[in-house]
């Protein structure tokens, strides 16, 4: 008796499909100024494809920095001058049944301490709109670097070293590892001997 092993070929009809795919898009504009990636290139989430010139965003964010830095002294100065003028208007009331009292200096002073606290309001708003925009740019310079959504293989690159990108415009468009489905083309049979 002789044992071998026999192997049978049967052709089955499939397709790969990809667990996801699709182009990354830039989420600000600016030139390219580096691509981390070409066509076949294996990525993993997280990993930069390709860099934005960061030099115009970085002077943004330090000009927001500075207006952040200007608007809380400036509010500082503010609610100080504030206090001072409440502690004006506490004096003349202390003296309100005094020959010393004057209802134009207490009116004025009444009036001042409104003008003032409109001012630290004022002030306050004007700080809060920039640390807005301060965060705002610092998201910007964060999205200079795009990076892979999710892992796959880089099957396109839509841009260069140097080309000028708009918000949305595709950077790569990139494959999942695709997942097979397959269908044989018959049902096996198990033979007796």
């Amino acid at each position: 008796m002789i044992e071998e092993t026999i192997g049978q070929t049967s052709p089955v009809v499939g397709r790969f499909t990809a667990r996801q795919s699709g182009s990354v898009a830039a989420r600000i504009g600016g030139a390219v100024d580096e691509m981390r990636v070409d066509v076949g290139d294996r990525v993993a989430t997280g990993d930069i494809l390709a860099v934005l010139d960061r030099e115009r965003l970085e002077l943004e964010r330090d000009r927001y920095a500075s207006l952040v830095t200007q608007q809380t002294a400036q509010l500082s100065k503010t609610r100080a001058d504030l206090t001072k003028t409440r502690n004006d208007l506490k004096r003349l009331e202390g003296i309100r049944n005094s020959a010393a009292f004057s209802q134009a200096r207490y009116d004025n002073a009444v009036q001042e301490v409104n003008v003032q606290t409109g001012s630290v309001a004022v002030t306050r708003a004007q700080l809060d709109q920039a640390q807005n925009q301060l965060k705002r740019a610092e998201r910007d310079l964060q999205d200079a670097e795009i990076p892979a959504p999710f892992p796959g293989v880089v099957s396109e690159t839509h841009t260069e070293v140097g080309a000028y990108l708009s918000l949305g415009n595709a950077v790569v468009t990139l494959i999942n590892d695709p997942i097979s489905i397959l269908k044989p083309m018959f049902r096996p049979v198990a033979c007796a001997d």
